[in-house]
């Protein structure tokens, strides 16, 4: 009995500290890491599908909160471009996932993850990204939408569409784009997370291991976004896109 208690708790405390990890990585990204995050759930804990699948939308929906508040504080947020953003995403994922009529559209997926890889190089090689950024409420609807709409055809999620998008296309900073994302991310999430806390889905343990370890992940994250330079976090995320676009064409 007791050491079923010791490893449940050990279980737990590692649940935990993946959540912060990976919701450090989706407080400064902006990207939702939701593969990421249902592979290791199911790998390393051996979580059933539906208790992967509610894991990985409450850890992003829990670490999107906080890093909000911190963009929001540090003046790089903007609501009106987010709403605009979040809608067209919202509306393009709905769009998308219709046309895939559930078919696995492999190639299409390793398009976009090379143009992904392209993307994350020319991040990295301009480095000059966010000086006039735009604005404007059509534009980022239409980005948002795009991103919508490709993710939910091939099965990305938006997030790892959207940033770069906004980054390349509107001249964004880093903190600007992954503000408007995870922005993106909380009327997304939400009925999801609704949903599977009436159900039971996650039990208590495993719910409170996340939603600390991804909140305390996504807050760290946000801040050391707004604290380096730049030119520094263009690089950073120029790289990380890369190596997403890697792994997740390797994975198909």
């Amino acid at each position: 009995m007791r050491s079923t208690s010791t490893y449940l708790k050990l279980k737990t405390a590692a649940i935990a500290v993946l959540a912060l990890v990976i919701g450090l990585m989706v407080g400064w990204s902006g990207i939702g890491l939701g593969a990421l995050t249902s592979i290791m759930l199911f790998v390393l804990f051996g979580l059933s599908p539906q208790k992967v699948r509610a894991g990985s939308i409450f850890l992003m929906f829990t670490a999107s909160i906080p890093a909000l508040f911190v963009y929001n504080a540090a003046g790089v947020l903007h609501w009106n471009t987010a709403i605009m953003a979040a809608v067209g995403a919202f509306i393009g994922a709905i769009v998308g996932a219709k046309l895939s009529s559930g078919r696995d559209l492999v190639l299409l997926r390793r398009v976009l993850c090379i143009l992904l890889l392209a993307a994350g190089a020319v991040i990295v090689v301009v480095g000059k990204f966010g000086a006039e950024p735009s604005l404007n409420r059509l534009q980022t609807f239409g980005a948002g939408a795009a991103a919508g709409l490709l993710g939910g055809v091939a099965g990305i999620g938006s997030g790892m569409l959207l940033v770069p998008i906004l980054v390349i296309w509107l001249d964004m900073s880093i903190t600007e784009a992954a503000s408007v994302a995870l922005f993106a991310v909380i009327p997304a999430s939400l009925p999801g997370v609704i949903v599977n806390r009436i159900n039971s889905v996650l039990d208590e343990n495993t719910s409170w291991a996340i939603g600390l370890g991804a909140a305390a992940g996504g807050l760290i994250g946000a801040l050391i976004a707004t604290q380096i330079p730049s030119a520094v976090l263009l690089v950073c995320f120029g790289v990380f896109l890369a190596l997403l676009a890697i792994i997740t064409f390797a994975i198909g």
